[in-house]
């Protein structure tokens, strides 16, 4: 059982949506990640606070980890989930928070990737 706070870390905000919501490609996987752990304790964020991918691109990395820490109220002993290599550099520039890695749900196209997806991502929150 998972007991700590599991956080999912997307790249940025899609307009009118919360956070890898339910209703994109990103946000059925995450959720299928969810109800296999059953998870009660998680958070799906987003790194940057924007609707725009290419302004989420361009913001300082260092800076933006350390604006999500504080919107999030990231405690030190959450598991945070780093979505895709953008967000992966962000949290490597920081060096202040440990995550975990996975590709970003989008690039999931077949049933069989999707499957596996999940269950590397079981294994990797169980793991840690």
């Amino acid at each position: 059982m998972i007991t700590r706070r599991v956080i999912f870390v997307g790249i940025h905000n899609k307009k009118g949506l919360s956070p890898l919501c339910s209703t994109t490609r990103s946000g059925v996987l995450i959720n299928s990640i969810i109800e296999s752990l059953s998870l009660k304790n998680y958070l799906k964020s987003n790194l940057h606070n924007t609707n725009s991918l290419k302004v989420a691109m361009k913001q300082d990395p260092i800076n933006s980890v350390y604006q999500w820490a504080n919107r999030i109220e990231y405690s030190g002993n959450d598991l945070v989930i780093c979505l895709g290599g953008h967000v992966k550099e962000c949290f490597n520039k920081f060096k202040r928070i440990p995550f975990k890695f996975l590709p970003h749900p989008s690039s999931q196209w077949s049933n069989e990737s999707k499957a596996n997806y999940v269950k590397r991502a079981i294994d990797l929150i169980l793991a840690a």
